[in-house]
């Protein structure tokens, strides 16, 4: 193939031999003809984490990614020349972590290069049968990408625009130079069909992360608070989702989907609690969801629902400091009374 040769004139000489000894091979029967053209191919990316969460390209953070650039529209491929350049301003490592060809045994890799801020790669059939390959979707090549600074995946990432670098053929027996480019304007001796990409495509976020305070309440409907409360167990009623406090009072509840829930707020000497949160995209940063604060009695020492005299002994052995001013004294004692004098009302709360 014309281009093929043109993009790889500088690769290892080994490379050039296994290209020319792909042609060198009989056309079979097999191969799907006539496709050119009609399909739709079109290259994006897929987001995941290091914990394995897809993400949005559109909004990636400081951290390590897996990119999988995805082929959808076509049938098979019988040759797939993937270039693309990156700003290391914002990408600062990228590796190739797996292609297509190391999965299935009717594809070869060719030559794969990183080097001045560009990547490149070629697979290509190993007989003249082109590759079957999902129409809604195959991943021709997986990546670890390194971000260095925030930034949408498709500013700083881009896919060659050059007929000779960036190419999809389908079958050799559509004309061994013939292929799907992402500009068909530049001027070829071969057929060129489009192709798209679409660097970074929203996606959908369907679980959502929920983050809140709890601390301790100094008057009995637990709406005005003090100091943070630890050792909180923040648990989802009905689930098997639940959380603890951290010292300063925080908490967060990792995947919850879309819908309405009941957390529960419980702890050693607590008068446990329960509010409403609704988990919905217009509540939240992307898939980050922030919810008011919420405020819990920490002085039913005994667990038995309310704050009586069986408490009193036990309140002076714990020194709970409940006006947040790091020390016990007598205005804690005044708010102790507070509470031994008048039923703790919690009135249902929604988090939202």
């Amino acid at each position: 193939m014309k281009h093929t040769f043109k993009s790889f004139l500088t690769t290892p000489f080994v490379c050039l031999i296994l290209i020319i000894s792909m042609f060198a091979l009989p056309f079979s029967a097999n191969a799907e003809a006539g496709t050119l053209g009609k399909e739709t191919p079109e290259l994006s990316c897929v987001f995941t984490n290091t914990t394995g969460k897809k993400v949005d390209g559109n909004r990636l953070q400081n951290g390590t990614y897996y990119v999988d650039i995805v082929l959808s529209g076509m049938k098979a491929v019988s040759m797939v020349e993937l270039t693309a350049t990156y700003d290391s301003n914002y990408i600062s490592n990228i590796s190739i972590l797996g292609t297509y060809a190391d999965e299935h045994s009717d594809m070869i890799n060719g030559c794969q290069k990183i080097e001045n801020s560009t990547i490149s790669l070629f697979q290509v059939a190993e007989s003249k049968d082109a590759s079957t390959i999902d129409s809604n979707g195959t991943v021709m090549v997986s990546l670890s990408v390194t971000v260095a600074s925030s930034c949408d995946f498709a500013d700083v990432f881009a896919f060659s625009r050059n007929p000779d670098l960036c190419f999809i053929g389908a079958s050799y027996l559509d004309g061994e130079d013939d292929c799907y480019v992402l500009d068909t304007s530049v001027q070829k001796p071969y057929k060129t069909y489009p192709m798209t990409a679409d660097v970074s495509p929203t996606y959908l976020v369907t679980e959502f992360d929920v983050s809140g305070n709890v601390t301790i309440a100094n008057e009995t409907t637990g709406v005005a608070t003090t100091a943070p409360a630890g050792g909180i167990t923040v648990s989802v009623k009905g689930t098997d989702k639940s959380t603890v406090t951290n010292a300063d009072g925080s908490y967060t509840l990792k995947g919850l989907e879309i819908g309405e829930y009941t957390l529960v707020f419980s702890g050693a000497h607590t008068i446990d609690r329960e509010a409403k949160l609704v988990v919905a995209r217009e509540n939240a940063d992307y898939d980050q969801i922030t919810v008011n604060n919420i405020g819990i009695c920490v002085l039913d020492y005994n667990k038995d629902g309310k704050v009586n005299s069986t408490d009193v002994a036990l309140f002076s052995k714990f020194k709970t400091d409940l006006n947040g001013d790091s020390e016990f004294n007598e205005e804690d004692f005044a708010i102790f009374k507070l509470f031994l004098r008048h039923k703790v009302a919690y009135t249902q709360l929604n988090l939202n």
